[in-house]
């Protein structure tokens, strides 16, 4: 009697709907429809990790293209001697990975690391680049999203070349709370993110006793407080004026 191998044919639907799902939480695709979703849904993998675990290091992530489905995602850098530097830090719908999208193969010198636990989306880079010319829109988007995040940088890098400790920490908490404030009263900003000082840090590459010893200055001046593990920006407009 020959054995009787059972298929699950809805195995594959589930698989790109998950995909497709995962693409649309993606903003530079979110107004895509399912059909033109589909046509690059078959290339994803999707892969999950803990709060702190590496999503890949220089050389793994070459030749990819990931998104982030859901969760939180710190891309950094390191220096010689092993500091760490978090250039930018990633929510749900942003795209990273080998976003050099010239024909020149240029080594991604960005680490990641899930800060929470995370959910991505992974292309082959090669089927996206063949994706994108034929979906120009989605293409231009990319380009702006990644224009914005190079200027982001370059005010970075300034910040590293030209100002204290102190004027760049009050920078980066400007920044973090555009991006991950609540407003509570008029001017006053909940950064809904938990930082130590360390994290803070390691975001303007400076000393973690260094950075305690300017947050307290900066406490005693009434531009913060602290509280619950979350900064609170006292006074947006008294920071964006000594800015």
């Amino acid at each position: 009697m020959s054995g009787i191998i059972l298929i699950n044919n809805n195995f594959n639907k589930d698989v790109m709907v998950n995909s497709i799902f995962c693409l649309k939480c993606v903003k530079v695709m979110q107004d895509l429809t399912d059909d033109e979703i589909r046509e690059i849904s078959d290339s994803v993998e999707e892969a999950s990790y803990r709060a702190g675990e590496v999503i890949y290091v220089p050389e793994q992530s070459q030749g990819k293209i990931y998104f982030v489905r859901e969760g939180e995602v710190d891309i950094y850098q390191k220096s010689i001697n092993g500091k760490t530097f978090v250039v930018s830090t990633l929510q749900t719908g942003d795209i990273f990975g080998d976003l050099d999208l010239s024909s020149e193969h240029k080594m991604n010198i960005n680490f990641a690391k899930a800060v929470k636990p995370t959910k991505v989306c992974i292309v082959d880079k090669v089927s996206f680049m063949v994706y994108l010319q034929k979906n120009p829109r989605v293409a231009m988007r990319i380009i702006e999203e990644l224009s914005k995040r190079l200027g982001e940088a370059e005010e970075k890098v300034r910040d590293l070349a030209f100002n204290e400790v102190k004027i760049r920490l009050l920078n980066e908490l400007w920044r973090l709370a555009m991006k991950f404030g609540r407003e509570e009263s008029e001017g006053c900003v909940v950064i809904e993110k938990k930082l130590t000082h360390q994290d803070l840090a390691n975001r303007i590459s400076a000393s973690r006793e260094t950075v305690t010893k300017a947050l307290g200055e900066l406490e005693e001046k009434g531009f913060i407080a602290y509280n619950n593990n979350r900064f609170i920006v006292l006074n947006i407009n008294k920071i964006n004026t000594t800015l």
